[in-house]
C-alpha cells in the first residue's frame, strides 16, 4: 500500500505540477497546480467518510485558498478538488461516490477508493494528468510476424521472403504475381 499523498506529490511534479503538502484543520491536504488548472486533494480514511465529509472539506479548502483564486483568475474557473480512500469501497458506496464527480459546484471533483497502488492512483488522476499512453507490445518472434504479414500479401513470398538464396528481385516477381 502507497502513502496517497507522497505518492500523488511525486507524481503531480513528474507531469510538471507545483505540488506541496499543507496542514488544514488536524489534516494534510495536497496542493498543486500548473499553468492551467489548480487543485487540491485529500485523502479520507474510509468511503463512508468520503461521503460523510466531501462537501466539509471542500468547503474549508475553498475558503482557506480564497484570496489565492482571486490573483489567478485565469485559473479560478478551473479548481480541482480530488476525494480519495484507500479502502474498497461497497457497489452502493461506489455509486453515491461517483454521483460526487457529477456535482460541478464550486470545483470540478475526482474521487477515487481503493486506492493502494501508483497505478490506482494515476487511474483516479487520469482526468489532469498528461496523456497517458504505454504501449503494450506482444512478445512474438518478429520472424514469424514478418512472414505472416507477407503471407497476407503472397503466400509464395512469404516462403522465400527470408531465403538468403532467393534473390530480391523474385521475391519481388512472386508478390507482384498474386496482387
Amino acid at each position: 500500500m502507497i502513502d496517497v499523498l507522497s505518492t500523488m506529490h511525486a507524481l503531480l511534479q513528474e507531469s510538471k505540477f507545483e505540488a506541496r503538502l499543507i496542514a488544514l484543520d488536524d489534516d494534510s491536504i495536497l496542493c498543486f497546480e500548473d499553468e492551467s488548472v489548480m487543485g487540491f486533494c485529500k485523502v479520507f480514511d474510509s468511503p463512508q467518510s468520503l461521503l460523510s465529509n466531501w462537501r466539509t472539506a471542500e468547503l474549508g479548502i475553498l475558503r482557506r485558498f480564497a484570496a489565492n483564486f482571486r490573483e489567478a483568475p485565469d485559473k479560478a474557473w478551473n479548481v480541482y478538488t480530488v476525494f480519495l480512500c484507500t479502502q474498497e469501497a461497497s457497489p452502493d458506496e461506489s455509486r453515491q461516490i461517483r454521483w460526487i464527480e457529477e456535482d460541478l459546484e464550486r470545483t470540478r471533483k475526482i474521487t477515487g477508493c481503493g486506492v493502494v497502488s501508483r497505478e490506482d492512483l494515476v487511474n483516479a488522476l487520469l482526468a489532469i494528468l498528461p496523456i497517458q499512453y504505454e504501449p503494450k507490445l506482444q512478445t512474438e518472434d518478429s520472424t514469424a510476424r514478418l512472414t505472416r504479414q507477407i503471407r497476407g500479401i503472397s503466400a509464395k513470398a512469404a516462403d522465400v521472403v527470408l531465403d538468403s538464396a532467393v534473390s530480391p528481385s523474385e521475391v519481388v516477381r512472386l508478390m507482384s504475381a498474386t496482387s
